[in-house]
Order: structure tokens, then sequence, then C-alpha cells
């Protein structure tokens, strides 16, 4: 990493690793395609704040942040890799 932990994000690692971060397809995609009742879908209005709360969450925790619990777990003997 070239840069400052302070200055990478989650979602920034993500991204470069996997793509996208996509809970649902956007209502553009669902207007492109021939299956329209994704436009007037009722669930997507929820969907899209799970995406904005998700997007938030890794966007906000930088790798400073994370070096951080995980000194605080190795100090209490607790340090745990789990995703």
């Amino acid at each position: 990493m070239a840069k400052d932990a302070r200055n990478i994000s989650m979602g920034d690692v993500v991204r470069l690793i996997d793509g996208p971060i996509r809970t649902v397809v956007t209502v553009e995609e669902a207007r492109s395609s021939d299956d329209r009742s994704r436009e007037t879908c009722a669930f997507l209005p929820t969907w899209r704040k799970v995406q904005e709360a998700i997007d938030q969450v890794l966007d906000s925790t930088t790798f400073s942040q994370l070096q951080t619990v995980e000194m605080d777990a190795m100090l209490k003997g607790s340090a745990s890799y789990v995703i």
C-alpha cells in the first residue's frame, strides 16, 4: 500500500478487488432491460437504503482504524481475522 492507512478505506479495497458493491440492479439498468416490473418494484427504495448504508460503512472505515482495533485486540490477547 503506497498510501497512508488513514487515506485508504475498506470501500476502496473492496471495490478494487471485487468491483462495484451492489445489492440490487439500478433503476437505470432496470429501465434498459426487458423486465419492466423492476421499475416499479416496491422493495427497490429499501434496497437502495441498504446499499447506501453498506457504502457509508465501508467508505468511512479506514485501514488506520482497523489497525487500531487490531492493536487493541492484540494487547488483550484476542486478535481475530475472521471475515
